[in-house]
């Protein structure tokens, strides 16, 4: 049987959950996409309460080593942690693929 692991958001991925929606429900004015897309992230995010290790380890240093890893959902890339000792999933940042993650996620904390 496989554990499962709750979802932790930090305060920086539910700014970027907001920061999303905003973007394209109010300069997009697309409120019904927002609202999908943003469900469809917290969906795919969910799916980590199992084997949340699943996923690839990011390239670069301090967080390879830290064993900061990367869920892909449509454009946007969330960056977790995994906790085995608390069975927990951190969840550090959420962003556009599009732009400089590296140079952002650096100042996250997990």
């Amino acid at each position: 049987m496989s554990r499962k692991y709750t979802i932790n958001y930090s305060p920086d991925a539910l700014d970027d959950l907001k920061d999303i929606y905003s973007y394209i429900a109010f300069h997009l004015l697309e409120k019904d996409t927002a609202r999908k897309l943003v469900a469809k992230i917290r969906k795919e995010i969910k799916t980590l309460a199992s084997m949340p290790e699943r996923y690839v380890l990011v390239d670069w240093e301090p967080w390879h080593s830290a064993g900061v890893r990367t869920l892909l959902v449509a454009n946007y890339i969330a960056y977790y942690r995994v906790d085995n000792e608390l069975n927990a999933v951190l969840i550090g940042r959420i962003l556009y693929a599009g732009r400089d993650t590296e140079e952002i996620v650096q100042g996250a904390s997990f």
